[in-house]
């Protein structure tokens, strides 16, 4: 088991992280068009029961599942993975938050998080709030801007670039798979009501 990932090893997470994105946001909307929200909720429920099945082995059992424990951190050798807590947040967007919003989140979540991990990693030196980084940080604000301003009126999509990346920021114990999609969409959610 990797115990902090060297930056090879980040790069495969993230790569895997947006290649997942890619995916699950395209098949989510085909779905979503053909078949109806329902179905994709459905099909989340699945994949999180899945999800929560091998985490059960991996925590409880102490089975090693290698392609979890090849791209996992340290502080989650203990907690839910991050497709877990994913899974759980994109559940939650779309059960609530307006269509648009949810998609938002999620990308934002999946895209803008790998761009601040591998910048951060990569090119940050000036430190922001513990390891977070202050170019880090921006590159999770552009790309979420991009994604938000894109999908939703523009200052409803900057203000879930500003909540995304302060949350992405400031959470280290807390999972930001979970945290990124949930305050991004609601910030948005509450915004588009007003």
């Amino acid at each position: 088991m990797v115990k902090d990932l060297s930056y090879k090893h980040e790069v495969y997470r993230k790569t895997v992280h947006i290649i997942t994105g890619i995916i699950t946001i395209g098949a989510g909307l085909w779905v979503e068009r053909v078949y109806g929200i329902e179905v994709v909720k459905a099909l989340l429920l699945v994949a999180l029961l899945f999800s929560l099945f091998v985490e059960y082995f991996r925590m409880e059992l102490k089975v090693n599942v290698y392609i979890l424990s090849f791209m996992q951190r340290k502080r989650e050798i203990g907690q839910l993975h991050a497709i877990t807590n994913a899974l759980m947040g994109s559940l939650i967007a779309l059960s609530f938050f307006d269509l648009n919003v949810a998609v938002a989140a999620v990308a934002m979540f999946f895209f803008g998080d790998a761009a601040a991990a591998l910048v951060g990693r990569k090119f940050g030196r000036q430190k922001l709030w513990r390891k977070k980084t202050v170019i880090g940080s921006l590159a999770m604000f552009v790309i979420s801007l991009a994604i938000g301003v894109s999908l939703l009126p523009f200052w409803v999509g900057a203000s879930m670039a500003v909540a995304a990346t302060l949350v992405e920021t400031w959470a280290e114990a807390i999972d930001d798979s979970l945290v990124i999609i949930l305050f991004g969409g609601f910030v948005g959610h509450v915004l588009l009501l007003l």
